[in-house]
């Protein structure tokens, strides 16, 4: 079974999320900006969805953000680049 539908901004909410991990669905529209609230998450896996737009510039934000899985989306989405200080 799979998802469907939009990245709710209300997982913005999640403040305390490590880890999504939405791949192989049929999710589609933008990632949220809100997801910058997410401020203790360290992976996100989103490939294999049906995701547009670009990768928010407040993914930047997250200083514990190790991995950014988009690869193999099937439609276009633009990536930002970003720079995480260490």
């Amino acid at each position: 079974m799979q998802l469907g539908g939009i990245i709710s901004p209300s997982i913005g909410k999640l403040d305390k999320l490590q880890r999504i991990a939405l791949h192989q669905n049929s999710l589609h529209g933008p990632i949220p900006s809100d997801i910058k609230n997410c401020t203790e998450l360290r992976a996100i896996y989103l490939k294999a969805n049906y995701l547009q737009g670009g990768i928010p510039s407040e993914i930047g934000e997250l200083i514990h953000l190790t991995v950014l899985n988009n690869r193999s989306l099937k439609h276009n989405l633009k990536v930002a680049v970003f720079v995480v200080s260490i």
